[in-house]
């Protein structure tokens, strides 16, 4: 990967603003992130979208790529508890399928978890699985958090 992340995440920001402007709502911003982020290519090989309710519980609310079963158990699953418990983006640059970390499909190889989130506030979480190993590095992670940041504005 070189110094410019695959996603642009201006273009982003801006196609939510618009969409903001529109009077969309945050389902569809949610999907409109999704869709655009899962269109930049590797390593956005499965782009999940969720909102948080005042008590950390997450729902599905917007995908693309590589759909997920939000009801069953698996390790991204967990990771997305984790992230909004501790408050903090997190990375898994290679599942180990002995680990703590296992794919929940075949494909996936690494796996970005990012929070969408004014100030201390969970707003939400972007899940985003490559099915490259060690898919993001600190470029892309940026952009991603742009685009959680632009939704956190606009949620």
């Amino acid at each position: 990967m070189a110094d410019r992340p695959t996603l642009n995440s201006d273009a982003v920001a801006r196609a939510l603003h618009g969409a903001f402007c529109r009077g969309a709502s945050s389902e569809e911003l949610l999907g409109l992130a999704a869709s655009k982020m899962h269109a930049a290519g590797p390593p956005y090989d499965g782009v999940h979208m969720f909102s948080a309710s005042p008590t950390g519980n997450l729902r599905l609310i917007a995908e693309s790529g590589h759909s997920t079963d939000p009801g069953a158990p698996t390790s991204s699953s967990g990771m997305r508890q984790q992230a909004v418990i501790e408050k903090t983006n997190l990375y898994v640059p290679r599942f180990d399928p002995l680990g703590n970390h296992p794919a929940q499909r075949g494909a996936a190889r690494s796996l970005l978890v990012v929070l969408i989130r004014r100030h201390n506030e969970v707003l939400g979480e972007i899940q985003i699985e490559s099915e490259l190993p060690d898919g993001f590095n600190l470029v892309e992670q940026s952009a991603v958090v742009r685009v959680a940041n632009a939704l956190a504005v606009l949620l």
